[in-house]
């Protein structure tokens, strides 16, 4: 055993310094990453070898890796809602754009056109595929699809939707339209904002609930006689039933206190 933690140990660490210093462009080595087995891996490994070091208790090392192999996912996932919502704050800022365009006398496809090149840049790929389409001389309505397509948020849905009735109805009403849709986004952003954030603690508290009794494994990973009592059949069973009963009420908790998206 003392051969095989350091080599476990530089098993990972060689594959983390593989995915840290992947020299393809970053937008590439994002999307490698989405499929890639080789950071699930080195977390796996890096935890196991660490537990089993700490604990000397194989079953716990075999938790460990079994946790540590889904943090990659679980960070992109965060990264992801991070940069989905970032996007959906953008959007009155957006419409505020357009507004300024139509008013300074472009029409409501330009002024799209306009803001769109103006959008954070995350945005504008959806904004570019909108120009496509209305370029190949498709109608605004349904080049709006295509934009609302692409987004596939129901914050988008509203938004173009809006504009839809904003076009049908022009003439001086088309800038009030906009103003007010700008401001409807406004509230119902704060209002989820607010609502995220109560998730949010809902969520660190099931957290710490869940790593509390892995945070006392470790301190008792002090006595020798605890340690050893765990490498039992008994100890090893109680270190199972502890991480199934700990998975399902982690996941149930998930469940009550995940957002549901309303569909516009």
């Amino acid at each position: 055993m003392s051969v095989a933690i350091p080599m476990v140990a530089l098993v990972g660490a060689l594959l983390l310094l593989v995915g840290v210093r992947d020299p393809r462009p970053a937008r590439r080595r994002r999307r490698a990453h989405r499929g890639d087995p080789a950071w699930a891996v080195a977390a796996a490994l890096a935890a196991a070898s660490l537990t089993l070091l700490i604990t000397t208790v194989p079953v716990a090392a075999l938790l460990a890796a079994v946790i540590a192999a889904r943090v990659p996912a679980m960070v992109r996932h965060r990264r992801a809602q991070h940069a989905h919502w970032q996007r959906a704050l953008a959007w009155p800022a957006v419409l505020d754009d357009v507004t300024s365009a139509v008013r300074a006398g472009m029409d409501l496809p330009e002024a799209l056109l306009h803001a769109g090149r103006h959008a954070p840049a995350d945005m504008r790929p959806i904004f570019d595929a909108f120009a496509v389409r209305y370029a190949r001389g498709a109608d605004f309505v349904g080049s709006l699809d295509e934009l609302r397509r692409c987004a596939g948020d129901p914050i988008v849905d509203d938004a173009t939707r809006a504009l839809a009735i904003a076009r049908t109805v022009g003439g001086g009403d088309l800038t009030q339209v906009l103003r007010s849709l700008a401001t409807y986004l406004r509230l119902d952003l704060q209002v989820r904002g607010e609502v995220r954030a109560r998730q949010s603690w809902a969520v660190n508290s099931a957290r710490m609930a869940v790593a509390a009794p892995w945070v006392v494994l470790t301190l008792l990973a002090s006595r020798p006689s605890t340690m050893a009592a765990f490498r039992t059949g008994t100890g090893m069973a109680v270190l199972i039933g502890v991480a199934v009963s700990s998975a399902l009420a982690y996941a149930v908790m998930l469940r009550i206190a995940r957002l549901e998206e309303v569909p516009a």
